[in-house]
């Protein structure tokens, strides 16, 4: 075992610049995969504090009674995708505002005198899967053909935006991962070349393609491992430094971070076993 493994080390570093580009791209999709997981946990995280507040905001026509203001609510709410609705008053907006903008609303409504420029609005609330992107916006436009209704607003701007960011990354990834795997392949056929007579010596006294193909295939995996292990170590000092800016407020779970090095040592593996058979048949 000893052998095997001081056998692979050696590999690795007979690999050189390669290895160390191997290292480094692996280094590299271990910081888009666990951006992507960051990325994830932001998103569960906005639609869960959308729980908490009305997810689209409906702006009744200024010529609508009070009356047809609750009876529009009333409407609203017997929607299938509406769980409850709520209609604040121009007087509560104010109230809202004041409480909100403190010594500053003063300022905004400067102008205004006593009167209130704020609308009257019914607030809607919608039930778990009425709160992706394309289900909100179905809503909104349901809410926008009802009779009485100026305008209507609804909160799935941030979560298209960390979507498009998330299908960026994973795209990203993925070609990673090619490149990962070709770089990992390319060390290793550095590797066969390079130690070539020794391992027909190797196969002269009897050795089997397992015997040889084991430390070759450990090296793929070292440098998976080493490149996920750099990985998570600038992810962590990109957190450290730029997290609360990014509004991120915790690193990876154990369980993550373990499934990303996990990850990148099979990226490792399968680019030691792509030109294994082939090459090592050429050489010996």
């Amino acid at each position: 075992m000893r052998y095997i493994v001081s056998e692979a080390v050696l590999n690795v570093r007979h690999g050189g610049i390669v290895s160390l580009l191997a290292i480094f791209i692996v280094a590299l999709t271990t910081i888009l995969f666990g951006v992507l997981y960051l990325v994830r946990a932001a998103v569960h995280f906005e639609l869960a504090r959308m729980e908490d507040r009305p997810v689209v905001v409906v702006f009744p026509d200024d010529a609508q009674t009070d009356d047809e203001v609750r009876a529009m609510a009333a409407e609203i709410d017997g929607l299938a995708a509406v769980t409850s609705t709520q209609v604040v008053s121009k007087a509560e907006a104010l109230a809202r505002s004041r409480e909100l903008f403190g010594e500053h609303s003063a300022v905004l409504l400067e102008g205004f005198g006593r009167d209130n420029p704020l609308p009257r609005s019914i607030e809607v609330w919608a039930a778990a899967e009425g709160r992706e992107p394309s289900a909100l916006g179905a809503l909104s436009q349901a809410l926008r053909a009802l009779p009485g209704v100026e305008s209507v607003t609804f909160e799935a701007d941030s979560i298209r935006a960390i979507g498009r960011v998330k299908n960026t990354v994973m795209l990203l990834g993925a070609l990673v991962i090619v490149i990962s795997v070709v770089v990992i392949s390319f060390s290793i056929m550095l590797t066969i070349y390079a130690r070539r007579d020794e391992l027909n010596i190797l196969r002269l006294v009897g050795a089997t393609y397992g015997f040889i193909r084991v430390p070759l295939l450990l090296q793929g995996c070292i440098e998976g491992l080493l490149g996920s292990a750099v990985g998570l170590g600038l992810l962590y000092a990109l957190f450290r430094n730029l997290g609360s800016l990014a509004g991120v407020q915790s690193f990876l779970e154990p369980i993550a971070a373990a499934s990303i090095v996990g990850g990148a040592t099979l990226i490792g593996m399968a680019g030691g076993m792509m030109p294994m058979r082939r090459r090592l048949r050429a050489v010996t």
